[in-house]
């Protein structure tokens, strides 16, 4: 709701825009140029964020009106700059605006748990995909997982629906952590991994989210022995153990997929995108992250998801706190299409 509001009133005062300089009466050259004073004005006595958005609207709408008196014969181009102003205005304000709402949302399941401060901190770094993907309430409590890790550095949930289970993971990143879990869950439980998302913040704290489906039966022995195995293999006491040579899910002649990769550097401005596309078979995803890991990648973000026996993986990555060099990533490229 917030998304398409903020584009109604963004179009319409576009168009509120184009018509007064189209029509070019005095008479609303000098109420644009008093609604702008009145933002600029009043842009001290709200919120940081609130008044910086007046603030920046009566800017432009001072630029609107300067470029309306200075420049009316160049009409076609007052009308090309004020479209695109508002759609950079747009694009800038939709991401912000929709975070605020976001952690407004995510603070009201962590009142009288946490602060705003302490929220503010563990969101700070995070990627977008990972408050736009995951419900605010989940979002809180892996907040509140990340405040406990002064006590107990490595924090695991255990939640069983249905015939599948999903472990959350906050611990203080490091390389190839998503791959040793993954080599637990995989080779020791022989868990079927579904979807993957891992996330990090500036604070280098992981939160990983694994959904995954086994036939071992639910007990609770069980279930304390495989989050006993996860701590250790996290806290590095668990030695890995060799994976066996997997078979496919399904034969070649039923389901064929040529492996797709491809990186993409404009897609952030901290690290590279990695898109993979392969046929799904047992433990592809603990290989993958197996090749990342002995390539020196840390995974800052990363969306795994399995469709019909074919793998759909995304990861953004970093090597050294910096983007993939060139040499690096076709490196990568030749390993991962032999997979």
């Amino acid at each position: 709701m917030s998304k398409r509001f903020i584009q109604k009133v963004l179009r319409r005062i576009q168009k509120l825009a184009s018509r007064s300089i189209k029509e070019r009466p005095t008479s609303l050259l000098i109420l644009w140029a008093t609604l702008a004073t009145a933002l600029i004005a009043a842009s001290p006595f709200f919120h940081p964020f609130i008044g910086r958005l007046l603030l920046y609207s009566g800017l432009i709408m001072v630029v609107v009106c300067l470029v309306a008196v200075i420049a009316r014969p160049a009409e076609r181009f007052i009308m090309a700059t004020i479209s695109w102003l508002f759609s950079a205005l747009e694009m800038l304000i939709r991401p912000a605006v929709t975070k605020v709402f976001i952690s407004e949302r995510v603070f009201e399941y962590l009142v009288g748990r946490a602060s705003r401060d302490d929220l503010k901190s563990f969101l700070k770094g995070f990627c977008c995909k990972y408050l736009f993907t995951t419900h605010p309430r989940t979002i809180a409590e892996h907040c509140l997982l990340a405040l406990n890790l002064s006590k107990q550095h490595i924090q695991l949930k255990l939640k069983f629906c249905e015939d599948s289970y999903t472990l959350t993971v906050v611990t203080a990143n490091r390389p190839g952590l998503g791959a040793d879990i993954l080599r637990v869950l995989t080779v020791r439980y022989d868990m079927n991994i579904r979807k993957w998302y891992p996330f990090v913040n500036s604070a280098d704290i992981a939160v990983g989210i694994f959904h995954f489906k086994s036939e071992v039966k639910r007990s609770p022995a069980k279930i304390q022995h495989l989050l006993g195995d996860l701590y250790d293999c996290i806290s590095g006491k668990l030695l890995p153990t060799p994976r066996p040579r997997m078979q496919p899910l399904r034969s070649e002649s039923q389901a064929y997929f040529q492996t797709q990769v491809r990186f993409d550097d404009s897609r952030s401005r901290y690290s590279t995108f990695l898109h993979i596309e392969s046929r799904d078979r047992q433990a592809l995803l603990l290989d993958i992250t197996s090749v990342l890991a002995y390539n020196g990648c840390d995974i800052r973000a990363a969306i795994v998801e399995t469709d019909d026996s074919k793998a759909i993986d995304s990861f953004y990555l970093t090597k050294h706190g910096e983007k993939l060099d060139a040499a690096t990533q076709s490196n990568l490229e030749e390993t991962l299409l032999k997979l």
